[in-house]
């Protein structure tokens, strides 16, 4: 009778560890879904904020469509550089034709 009930109980410890388990991970894996929702942790923000690709530093905001903001965080000079030189690249004559209908 006693191995009965002390199989029982550790039964129950065992039920009682494996469901406090599952439900931390449920509650951390929805606290991560809403820390992703709202645009990540204080120090993600402050990371990207202030330290670009090869290490540039600063940023700037390239616009936004009221769900994300797409930040430029390149140096201004790279960022700002002309991509064709002045001798590339070839003027065409525009001419406007109009359809006869």
């Amino acid at each position: 009778m006693l191995n009965f009930l002390l199989f029982v109980i550790l039964f129950f410890i065992a039920a009682a560890v494996i469901g406090a388990a599952v439900l931390l991970f449920a509650v951390r894996r929805g606290l991560g879904r809403l820390r992703r929702a709202m645009g990540g942790s204080q120090d993600e923000k402050r990371k990207r904020a202030s330290w670009g690709p090869a290490g540039t530093y600063g940023s700037r905001a390239a616009g936004t469509d009221g769900r994300c903001t797409v930040t430029d965080l390149r140096d201004p000079a790279v960022a700002n550089r002309r991509i064709f030189a002045d001798d590339e690249g070839e003027y065409v004559d525009f001419r406007e034709v109009k359809d006869s209908k």
